[in-house]
Order: C-alpha cells, then sequence, then structure tokens
C-alpha cells in the first residue's frame, strides 16, 4: 500500500475549530473564524492569525484534557472505567 501522502489542509471544516478554550497555561483562548481566517486571542491580548494544523492540534489538546477530567473525576466518585 505504500505511504500515503498527508492531506492537506485541516481535517474538518474550519468552523469546527472556533470556541473557547481553557488552557491552565494561558487561560481563556477564544479562537474565531472571519473572512476563512483563523484566529485566536488570549485573554486582554490582541488575536493573533492561526494555521489550521495549529488549531487543529489545539482541538485535540483540549480533548485530551476534557478525556482526562472526566477520568479523574470518576476515580474520584469511585466509578469503574468505561
Amino acid at each position: 500500500a505504500g505511504n500515503a501522502p498527508a492531506p492537506a489542509g485541516p481535517s474538518l471544516p474550519l468552523e469546527r475549530y472556533t470556541g473557547v478554550f481553557v488552557d491552565s497555561t494561558y487561560g481563556k483562548i477564544q479562537v474565531m473564524l472571519a473572512n476563512g481566517v483563523l484566529r485566536a486571542q488570549v485573554e486582554d491580548e490582541r488575536p493573533v492569525e492561526l494555521e489550521p494544523a495549529e488549531a487543529q492540534r489545539a482541538l485535540a489538546r483540549s480533548r485530551v484534557e476534557a478525556a482526562a477530567a472526566v477520568s479523574q473525576l470518576r476515580q474520584a466518585l469511585g466509578l469503574l472505567p468505561e
């Protein structure tokens, strides 16, 4: 089968990367889409343009952190892993 080249561009529509995310280091980060360009704004800083790959990594990181938080809560409540 060989190695297939990596797909060009993000794997999701850009709208799926938008939202407000909370990071333990940076605080609240708002990711917004305007005119086909993703921008991230940390707290009171100026928005910066994101490359789609950066947004995809941030989304994946937030999903991993959410899953870890759910796991910790389940353990604290004495619930068995799924």
